[in-house]
Order: C-alpha cells, then structure tokens, then sequence
C-alpha cells in the first residue's frame, strides 16, 4: 500500500521557540516516524533581511509570494496527497487535500485584541472551512467546542490533537541573588494574556507579603501590545521582561520559579502550563477555555481579576504543602500528554480522510 504523501510549512524556521514553532517541529518529528505517511517538509525562504521594520516587511512579502505560488508549484511537482496548514492562514491554489488546524477562536472571541488585518485572514479562514468539505484538527475540545458554537462547523468533521510540553531540555536553574524568589508568566505579550492584571496582581502581592519577589515576563511582543508595555515600563523596578529566549534558557527559568502564574482570558491550549509541571514548577491559571482541560486537578486557580491572583500568588508563596502537592500532581497530569499520543491522533485523522 501507497504511502500518504503529506505536507506542511516548516513555520519553527521561521517562529522558533513560539508555540506555532513547538508545535511544527513535533509535528514533523512525529509524522517522519509513521509507516503510513511519507512526510515533506516545505521550507519557507530564509529570514534574509534582518529584524528592522523595513527588513521584517520584505521578509514577510517573499514568504507569502512563496506561500501562495512557489508552495504550489512543489505541492504537484512532489505529488502531494494532503496538505495541512498549521498557521491558520488559507493556502490558496494548492491543488491537493487540504487539512487545518485550528489553534483558537481568540481572533473571534477577543476581536478588539487582534488587528484588522489578522482578523481578516482568519474570518477568511473560517469562511473557506464553512463551504468546503475539509478536515479540521484542533488542539482540544475547547477549542473544537468553540469553533461549532461560533461557526457552526460540524463536529463530525473535526478531530481534537492534544499538544504535549515543550522545551525538553536538562538544564540548571535560573537565580535571582537579590531575591527571595520569582512568579513566572511564559507567553505572548499581548491584551489577550491578561498581563496588566498580572501586574496590578503582583502590586497587591508585595504589598501585603514579606517576600521580596519579582516578576519575570518572557515571551515575544503580540498583537495590539503597545498599551502593555507601557505598563511594563512603568513596573521595570518590579517587573523583568525577558523577551525572546532558547528552549534550553526557557527550560531554566521554569526551573527556578516559585510559580507560573498564566491568568490568560482566553487559550486555545496553553503549552506553558504542561512544561512548568514537566519542570516541577506549581501553575496558578484561571478555569477558563481549555485552561482546566489542560491542567485538570493540578493547578491552583484564580478568577481574572487582580484581588484573586494576588491571592493564588500569596497561598503559593506562603504554603510549602500546597506546593509540593501542585508539583506531584502536576508530574502526573503533565505525563497524560505525550507528542506521540498527538502524532497518533494526527496520523488517524489523516488517513481517514483518504478514500
């Protein structure tokens, strides 16, 4: 029997170390093992003209001229039989079975934190999903949920691919000498993730607390993020933002927390939590979207607002038991996602696709 001839964009050339990026690589790691796939990876063309504003404009017009008419051009000349598209971006002219997975409904949900133009791409998206008769895979029932509430899609033509932790990677742990310790938030900084709450939270923390903390933001600006660093410049005695940092780096600063505390609005999935419990790190979150689906009965949670993770932050600070519990469970929850157990749902969502 015929080997599937599968494909997809290599996006953690161009986003690593970002949850798109994660994503892509063990997607490729885990197809390239499958007896029933042969897996091409299209590379996109290389970030040539540097990090400026003009440099990331031209990087940005020759990826979509490769994406929209050489992509296609290597789809038929390699006799590609699916195509899935991992960004949430519409391939157009590629004349094969196309497959998408669907991060989040956030563009949907929190529009007035997604530009215009993104909103557009992703409505286009959608739109193109509701008229054609394609597969769907998302990264939890949250989000599969979602996507039949707000859009009607059908459930039947969506398969749920639990992710799995990231940054696996031994390594030390990170130290503040000047610090009794540090609440971690991983992510994107963007309206979305809550940070100006996180920040106000962590205000009313050291308030009322003898510790001397700090907080540690590490992550890459987002969307609409210019009101958030503002505020983050106005906190810098308190607050530490990182910006971009390795897999290995990142795995030193879970490492090192007192806690990851991920208060998002909205997640599709929220990697971040798995790899704190993968470092042995306690997670506070709020039990919102795919947020307890992911950490179950191994996270301590809090409402959106500043008074309530100021608190979970204060329990976690003050309370060893509760720590060394969030831990251990945490150890075990993180163990229930495996990136083999999402290969395996991947593989079977693709050839069931195939007549």
């Amino acid at each position: 029997m015929r080997k599937i001839r599968v494909a997809y964009i290599e996006y953690e050339k161009r986003e690593p170390s970002t949850g798109i990026g994660n994503v892509c690589m063990n997607l490729g790691n885990v197809l390239s093992k499958s007896e029933k796939i042969h897996l091409v990876k299209l590379m996109p063309p290389n970030m040539r003209f540097g990090k400026s504003v003009l440099g990331d404009t031209l990087n940005k017009v020759i990826f979509e001229f490769w994406r929209r008419f050489i992509c296609p051009i290597n789809i038929i000349r390699m006799q590609i039989d699916i195509y899935i598209e991992m960004n949430m971006l519409l391939p157009k002219y590629y004349l094969c079975e196309k497959v998408y997975f669907v991060h989040d409904a956030a563009f949907y949900m929190y529009q007035d934190h997604v530009t215009k133009k993104n909103y557009r791409k992703r409505m286009n998206l959608i739109n193109n999903i509701k008229k054609n008769d394609v597969k769907i895979l998302t990264n939890s029932f949250s989000t599969k949920n979602d996507l039949m509430h707000f859009f009607g899609i059908e459930s039947d033509r969506m398969d749920v691919c639990h992710l799995a932790a990231s940054c696996d990677i031994e390594s030390g742990k990170k130290k503040l000498p000047d610090y009794d310790g540090y609440f971690l938030y991983v992510g994107t900084i963007e309206p979305r993730k809550n940070i100006i709450e996180l920040i106000r939270a962590f205000e009313k923390f050291l308030r009322v607390s003898t510790y001397k903390y700090k907080l540690i933001i590490v992550g890459k600006k987002g969307w609409m993020s210019h009101e958030v660093c503002k505020v983050l410049e106005q906190h810098k005695n308190i607050v530490e933002v990182i910006g971009y940092v390795s897999n290995y780096e990142l795995a030193e600063w879970y490492k090192g927390a007192r806690a990851l505390v991920y208060p998002s609005l909205y997640e599709g999935f929220g990697l971040p939590i798995l790899e704190a419990m993968k470092y042995r790190t306690p997670v506070i979150t709020c039990d919102n979207s795919s947020l307890r689906e992911v950490a179950g009965d191994a996270a301590l949670y809090c409402k959106e607002d500043a008074i309530s993770i100021a608190k979970a932050m204060l329990k976690i600070a003050n309370d060893q038991g509760l720590c060394t519990d969030l831990i251990s469970r945490g150890i075990d929850r993180e163990k229930m996602f495996t990136w083999e157990d999402f290969g395996e749902s991947v593989v079977s969502s693709l050839t069931g696709t195939r007549i």
